[in-house]
């Protein structure tokens, strides 16, 4: 599973990163994508997953699932 989460930079802002913590935002696509099973029944069957937060130019999520 991969997951790139893109959001919009503020006018201003020191931050490298947007925010919330990257574990947060997983947590939250796992238990939506859980909930109608889908994609899974558990959670706990994902075997591999690459996450990561990005500035863009709009607030978007890529989500790709793949079979290990």
């Amino acid at each position: 599973m991969e997951l790139v989460f893109t959001a919009e930079r503020p006018k201003t802002t020191k931050l490298p990163h947007p925010r919330p913590d990257l574990d947060n935002l997983v947590k939250a696509v796992l238990d939506v994508v859980t909930s109608d099973g889908r994609f899974w029944i558990d959670d706990a069957q994902v075997s591999e997953l690459c996450a990561r937060k990005q500035w863009g130019e709009a607030g978007k999520i890529e989500l790709l699932i793949g079979e290990a």
